[in-house]
């Protein structure tokens, strides 16, 4: 009995994160077994990951973000249930010391939308750190779909989409570009192109951006940009979705922008988190999480928020609400809006084997083709890679000539200099805006090896070029000496 994504298959799972033949379930002469046939996201029996297992009655097996129980001889969709969602039972967290938070209890259920709103430092991004794996509380409990979040299952991860504070995109891309190669990372390598352009205008579609599919991320708007953050993170299919202290500084029409966009996803049927300092659009939310010095101050309603915490600690908490929308010029620049610790504790078992990812070479490849279209995107770019060498080129040319016995020395020390800097401007502007983009993708799979080839092999290609351009530039202006047949490195030097 074939389990996977083709349609062929015995048991046709429709998830992104399944491979068309995921696995296998047949009889032994010690029973029912059920085998992975290399996966990309593996096959997990009672929150194990497995090559082979024997099976026994009632067992859970999951696929991608479906789970299955093993009945008769046979495996039976298990649906999310009413008792599906996210529940935090008294959680704690102490990091060096200090208490970030204390006995935080909520339930979110699938289909609705929460709002954890505070002051900075309240505790937000601290409970979104527990609440997506990244982080494990010091006590307490999180549990997504009954099932405990930080008991070392791997699958649980592919659940949980992270939109992060900060766009990590390459302005230089158009929006479908960006989810294209989104998709090549995130995705089972067995997946068609065409598998990948309808899990790309499916995820644009939610998220609204139709009219946007061909404009650069650069000449978006702050919250389209987030929108194309959102489709991102759709592409997987999760049950459940946070977003990182959304808005960092206040901009109420950014603010309902990310409301919106969140309340979209949750009529959807996913369970939504949103972190925000902005009160903006509250209305739209099925509940609030108040946090105040890490504890909860408020749970409930929105209708019911106001009545419950007094006037004077609400302006208190919130003394910039209805300030300038334009961006918080005035904003103390003490307040953090990440009050998550730096260096959160780790998560037993919180990310999947690598190795069970997409492979080296794969994801090489698609590097190098994002970062050569990346180049040719930037006039401005290639332009200063066009200009370097004639710069350092005509440099050599003022070398002395005549009666100096140390020009080819110092020749040398132009060409090597040049080509140093030359190799720095190039790469060092790249390698430091890629920063965020880089930790966010190398979170979901990206392998660092990878990441480092495809640099050295686009870059190094560049320096080849650029290090012959000035090479033939310094060797055509410059004449060689009378009778000369090598390079002296002192006066007194031969050559024989």
């Amino acid at each position: 009995m074939r389990i996977g994504r083709s349609p062929g298959s015995d048991i046709t799972v429709h998830d992104p994160l399944v491979s068309r033949v995921h696995a296998v379930l047949q009889p032994t002469d010690d029973g029912w077994e059920i085998r992975d046939k290399g996966s990309r996201n593996g096959t997990y029996v009672n929150a194990d990951q497995v090559g082979r297992a024997l099976l026994r009655e009632g067992d859970t097996v999951t696929v991608g973000n479906a789970d299955f129980a093993f009945r008769d001889t046979t495996l039976v969709h298990r649906p999310t249930s009413a008792g599906g969602g996210v529940t935090a039972d008294g959680l704690g967290l102490v990091v060096d010391g200090h208490q970030l938070l204390t006995d935080v209890s909520f339930t979110a259920r699938p289909g609705t939308l929460t709002a954890v709103i505070g002051p900075p430092g309240a505790g937000k991004s601290s409970l979104i750190a527990l609440l997506s794996g990244a982080a494990r509380p010091t006590s307490g409990l999180v549990t997504c779909d009954g099932r405990n979040l930080h008991a070392g299952d791997p699958s649980m991860r592919s659940r949980i989409a992270m939109v992060p504070h900060h766009d990590v995109m390459h302005d230089q891309l158009a929006v479908e570009q960006i989810l294209g190669y989104a998709a090549e990372l995130r995705l089972p390598p067995d997946t068609s192109a065409a598998e990948r352009r309808a899990a790309i205008n499916q995820v644009i579609d939610e998220a609204d951006l139709g009219a946007h599919r061909a404009v650069k991320a650069g000449n978006l708007s702050a919250g389209e940009r987030k929108r194309v953050s959102v489709a991102i993170e759709l592409l997987t299919g999760p049950s459940l979705v946070l977003f990182e202290d959304a808005t960092g500084k206040p901009d109420r029409g950014l603010d309902r922008q990310v409301m919106t966009t969140a309340r979209r996803l949750a009529d959807a049927g996913r369970v939504v988190v949103v972190a925000t300092q902005s009160l903006a659009a509250l209305n739209l939310c099925d509940q609030v999480l108040l946090l105040a010095s890490g504890g909860v101050a408020f749970a409930g309603s929105p209708a019911d928020i106001e009545q419950a915490v007094s006037k004077a600690r609400w302006s208190h908490a919130f003394p910039r609400e209805g300030a300038d929308a334009g961006g918080g010029d005035d904003a103390d620049p003490t307040d953090r809006p990440d009050d998550a610790p730096e260096q959160p504790p780790e998560a037993p078992g919180e990310a999947p084997e690598r190795s069970r990812r997409t492979s080296l070479w794969r994801q090489t490849s698609m590097l190098i083709r994002r970062q050569v279209r990346l180049i040719a995107a930037d006039r401005g770019y290639l332009v200063v890679m066009a200009v370097l060498p004639v710069v350092f080129g005509a440099l050599s040319l003022v070398v002395p000539h005549r009666d100096n016995p140390y020009e080819a020395v110092q020749l040398l020390v132009v060409l090597n200099v040049g080509a140093v800097l030359m190799g720095t401007a190039t790469t060092i502007r790249d390698l430091v805006a890629e920063r965020g983009i880089f930790r966010h993708e190398h979170s979901v799979g990206l392998a660092v090896p990878a990441y480092v080839a495809a640099k050295i092999l686009v870059f190094g290609l560049v320096a080849i070029v650029q290090t012959a351009a000035l090479t033939a530039i310094a060797a055509v202006g410059k004449t060689a000496p009378p009778g000369g047949r090598c390079c002296p490195i002192a006066p007194s030097s031969s050559c024989t």
